[in-house]
């Protein structure tokens, strides 16, 4: 039995109003990642303590608020955070160090015996001023935790530097990830029109 005329206009209507949400969806994040402030990546190297093992352990230990709450404490990263999310009031101090985590990328690299920290910020010189607070913060911890132990002491050996590009990622993921969702969209909405024939004929038949 053939579906009413009305179920299939309206039908056709939402596919149609589900499909313009899509692109415009797309349209909007295309937007949004062309007017987001660019954003620098800056990235200090340190010589871990301990042996080759230690190396993914020592990683971890940066992350921890014991590494990261006197980077928050020393450049004052509460009012920095609480200013630029427009908060009406100043980020507790554990806030503000999650905050800076999540900005912050530890890399492990075990064939040189080094950790890379990388810090993302809308301002080369802070990201770079990060980058190096972070791996000051954690070499001073290491050589208080091995002082007077055989292991070797952790060490800067190379600080960060001021990007002199902005990051391309920040712009091309939200578009990217739109552009794919729309693509997505599309096809399941194709599927659906295709299979919505085929049981009209089959009903028809």
């Amino acid at each position: 039995m053939r579906p009413p005329k009305a179920l299939r206009l309206g039908i056709g209507a939402l596919l149609l109003i589900a499909a313009a949400l899509s692109l415009m969806a797309a349209w909007y994040a295309m937007l949004v990642s062309f007017t987001l402030p660019p954003s620098f990546t800056a990235t200090a190297l340190v010589a871990p303590a301990g042996t080759q093992s230690d190396v993914a352990l020592e990683a971890e230990k940066i992350r921890s608020h014991r590494i990261l709450l006197p980077v928050v404490t020393n450049l004052n990263l509460q009012r920095e955070y609480s200013t630029e999310l427009h908060t009406p009031q100043e980020l507790p101090p554990e806030a503000a160090s999650e905050l800076l985590l999540i900005r912050t990328t530890l890399r492990p690299i075990r064939d040189r015996q080094l950790i890379a920290i990388a810090h993302t910020a809308n301002d080369p010189s802070m990201a770079a001023k990060i980058a190096n607070a972070i791996a000051d913060s954690y070499t001073t911890s290491a050589s208080g935790r091995n002082e007077g132990t055989a292991a070797p002491a952790a060490r800067l050996v190379e600080p960060a530097t001021p990007a002199s590009h902005p990051d391309r990622t920040n712009r091309l993921l939200p578009t990217t990830i739109a552009l794919i969702a729309a693509g997505l969209f599309a096809i399941g909405g194709l599927l659906a029109i295709v299979r919505w024939k085929s049981g009209l004929s089959s009903n028809e038949a």
